[in-house]
């Protein structure tokens, strides 16, 4: 997989698990994994930053107000549909 296709995969499962996390109030991973995925991200990022996403959970703080997070991780988090990396 491409890095660009990497980052936008990433930047969507982080959106998704900090969407159960900060909205739902029901996480399905435990907090040092969220990490894991958040730092591998942002090493990503770093090394191709021209791929870097403008809604990126690495450019921002965590939020409750479900409007602050795109329409299709809103409903794959409301169905508990991860984002796929064979999807990207």
């Amino acid at each position: 997989m491409s890095e660009e296709r990497q980052i936008r995969w990433l930047t969507d499962l982080c959106l998704y698990h900090r969407y159960l996390y900060y909205v739902l109030d029901n996480p399905e991973i435990s907090d040092p994994s969220y990490d894991s995925l958040e730092r591998f991200l942002t090493r990503l990022e770093e090394t191709c930053p021209e791929f870097r996403l403008e809604n990126s959970p690495t450019q921002c703080v965590g939020s409750s107000i479900a409007s602050s997070y795109p329409e299709h991780i809103r409903k794959a988090a409301e169905q508990r549909r991860p984002p796929r990396e064979e999807d990207y």
